[in-house]
């Protein structure tokens, strides 16, 4: 995806969703140590002011600055992944504020942020709309982009920086989620919480260093974002890269599973086969077990060779981008397909790696029939494969398991 603006078509596409802000920034009180009200968000002034003024009351303190939007879902992983690996658990150090600025770019509106803010929320995260879209020029300015509009960027300040003129100070250092910058300065969730808490050192002992992650309130498995506007095709080539790459998959001519099938009362040996001519088998060392029958006949109605989503648009199903979801480790997006045959399927694919982490098959009303669930991913011949899967019912109940031992690849010229 190309999130490479000119500054006259930025200022252009800010002008036309400028009208979408109607609180007032000054609606939003702001409590001397620099934390908010109940309220989820500002709306800022063209001038940016009350960021500006919020960024020079907590002088003193390491402050990050987040520009993000909130319809495309790589911004959305990155708020999630900075939120896990070390925002969440700095929410009792008061050496630390954290300011997110959401703005109108692939499409996102006022109405969007109040999906996002759960990503990365706190007592010490303040979020910001800028619906005029300011932001973006003046911190490229800073960041010396060369004309590429700021955003996907991820900024911290030491406690001396203070902003002065209309062009933000240098930060002391940042990171970014886009394709024409600096590829050393990616953003690395885990190097941006070391590099933070370097800054937050540097002026006092605090807390945050006794805090653990269990103690932490981390990003909820089944926080919802409800739209997110990117292209299904974005998670479609995620997915396809995860495993490889379109050339990788279409060598492979057989796929083999050893491991074992387990269920409340028993377990059984199994092996599975997926071939590119004879298709899907599947043998269990119990195989007049009536549960080893109930999943074959899931499969028959829901197996293709390599993943679910190769050839979708030559097969012509309808698919739709539905916004992302938390499921475990993971922030997922939804796609929702509707097949030639009028069955209805949720995929949820890994926004990192492109795995296939949930799928559910709904009846004609979006009624969960059954779900899939996909864990302990791991590479095998450059091909990422699920070490174990989980069949679940209507309820969300796992009724049987498998685990796999080892994974075995055989490819074609």
């Amino acid at each position: 995806m190309n999130k490479t603006y000119s500054v006259f078509s930025v200022i252009f596409t800010m002008m036309l969703l400028a009208a979408c802000g109607q609180q007032s920034s000054q609606d939003l009180q702001i409590t001397t140590d620099g934390l908010t009200d109940a309220r989820p968000y500002v709306v800022l002034e063209e001038s940016l002011r009350q960021l500006k003024d919020d960024f020079n009351t907590n002088k003193g303190k390491v402050r990050l600055l987040f520009i993000v939007g909130d319809t495309c879902g790589i911004c959305l992983r990155g708020m999630a992944d900075l939120n896990d690996a070390f925002i969440a658990r700095a929410q009792n150090d008061d050496r630390l504020l954290t300011l997110v600025v959401h703005v109108p770019t692939l499409g996102a509106e006022e109405k969007h942020v109040p999906d996002a803010v759960p990503l990365l929320n706190g007592p010490r995260v303040l979020h910001y709309w800028d619906g005029v879209g300011k932001s973006g020029l003046h911190f490229g300015d800073t960041l010396e982009t060369d004309g590429v509009y700021a955003w996907d960027v991820w900024l911290a300040y030491g406690p001396d920086a203070e902003w002065l003129e209309t062009t933000p100070p240098k930060p002391a250092f940042w990171m970014h989620q886009l394709g024409p910058l600096d590829p050393d300065l990616r953003l690395d969730d885990e190097l941006f919480a070391e590099k933070t808490l370097t800054l937050m050192n540097d002026i006092k002992a605090g807390d945050f260093a006794a805090l653990t992650k269990k103690e932490a309130t981390l990003l909820a498995d089944g926080t919802v974002i409800t739209t997110v506007s990117q292209p299904h095709g974005v998670a479609i080539q995620t997915h396809l890269l995860g495993k490889g790459g379109f050339h990788n998959i279409k060598r492979i001519e057989t796929i083999t599973q050893h491991g074992k099938l387990t269920w409340n009362t028993g377990v059984t040996t199994l092996e599975v086969r997926q071939d590119h001519t004879e298709g899907l088998s599947r043998n269990y060392g119990d195989p007049e077990h009536p549960l080893a029958g109930d999943i074959d006949k899931i499969l028959a109605t829901t197996w293709q060779l390599h993943s679910p989503v190769f050839r979708w648009k030559h097969r012509g199903h309808q698919v739709h981008m539905d916004g992302m979801l938390k499921v475990g480790n993971s922030l997922a997006w939804k796609l929702s397909v509707v097949q030639q045959n009028g069955s209805r399927q949720a995929f949820y694919i890994d926004s990192h790696n492109g795995d296939m982490v949930l799928k559910s098959y709904m009846d004609v009303n979006d009624e969960t029939i059954f779900s899939i669930r996909s864990g302990d991913f791991r590479e095998v011949d450059g091909f990422r494969f699920p070490f174990k899967i989980e069949y679940l019912d209507a309820d969300g109940i796992v009724f049987a398991t498998e685990f796999f031992d080892d994974i075995e690849l055989i490819r074609g010229p």
